[in-house]
């Protein structure tokens, strides 16, 4: 289950993989208020699931991904070029539809176990 801490270490993980982006820019693209985004990361509140969906599409991601997702971050220098450039890729897929079908493809791969 996810803490008020779960939540808020997502959150810095994601600001910090989007160039460091800050609460008053994640507020402004999510429609929140920056004092929602710092609440949420000091623990002084649970966000309402309205808030994780904002939160969430102000990063390019679903909700359960964003639940989903581990916070235990990659270390930049353990990627090669290529696993960066594909985690872009996924990022940027849900606005190009043939990014989007071949990212469906290969989740389809890796869930029948041919990846």
């Amino acid at each position: 289950m996810n803490t008020g801490n779960d939540y808020g270490r997502k959150i810095q993980l994601l600001q910090d993989m989007h160039g460091n982006m800050s609460n008053y820019d994640l507020a402004e693209k999510a429609g929140i208020s920056k004092s929602a985004i710092t609440a949420i990361k000091n623990k002084d509140r649970a966000p309402r699931i309205d808030t994780l969906d904002a939160i969430s599409a102000a990063f390019d991601m679903t909700t359960p991904d964003f639940l989903l997702m581990d916070t235990v971050p990659c270390e930049k220098e353990t990627l090669t070029p290529r696993e960066r450039l594909l985690i872009e890729a996924k990022r940027k897929s849900k606005n190009n539809p043939r990014l989007k079908e071949l990212f469906a493809y290969l989740d389809y791969l890796i869930d029948k176990g041919d990846l």
